[in-house]
């Protein structure tokens, strides 16, 4: 947005947006808010859904393919973070008793911000970074699991312990589509 104005920097936002939208909710996603150029998107609320690790990960790659065909005629090509997580979480109006707001909280929510974070620092050079944590991949039946690249165990900001953590890979493309 450095070198946009305000409307067309709302114009190109509205239009990825859009875009993203257009991957989750065929995928039975959710979004849930917007926060500035990202978005928090959840599956598995307010209907259970058993394979949500794996409709979240089928969206990510949607978003990642998404961008890579925006990019391949936009003037500003985006770049685009997705942290995936997986765990209990409340669903619901939550806030102060004169505002409320419908939303997702929990350890998982937290989680996947900070591996949307990660994503900066795993390959800071690439198009779109999916990571994920091993134990979430672990919960997608194994015929369905991309392809990803390990990146190792890392202390995730506000968690005890080392997570283990992948970057996921697009399958159709390989993982130069996915990385730019």
């Amino acid at each position: 947005t450095e070198t946009l104005d305000p409307e067309a920097a709302g114009a190109l936002l509205n239009q990825h947006f859009a875009d993203l939208e257009a991957c989750i909710r065929p995928t039975g996603g959710v979004i849930d808010k917007y926060m500035g150029d990202g978005l928090l998107a959840f599956w598995g609320a307010p209907e259970s859904l058993a394979d949500h690790p794996q409709r979240a990960v089928e969206a990510a790659l949607a978003m990642a393919r998404a961008v890579r065909h925006r990019n391949a005629t936009a003037a500003s090509p985006l770049r685009l973070r997705i942290g995936i997580a997986t765990g209990e979480i409340l669903v619901g109006d939550l806030g102060a008793p004169t505002r409320t707001n419908y939303t997702v909280i929990g350890d998982a929510v937290n989680v996947a911000q900070r591996l949307l974070e990660m994503g900066h620092v795993a390959s800071p050079d690439h198009e779109t970074v999916i990571v994920t944590t091993a134990a979430c991949l672990a919960k997608i039946a194994h015929r369905a699991r991309p392809p990803v690249r390990p990146l190792g165990r890392h202390q995730v900001r506000g968690r005890q312990g080392m997570v283990e953590l992948v970057e996921v890979l697009d399958p159709v493309a390989g993982s130069a589509a996915v990385t730019g």
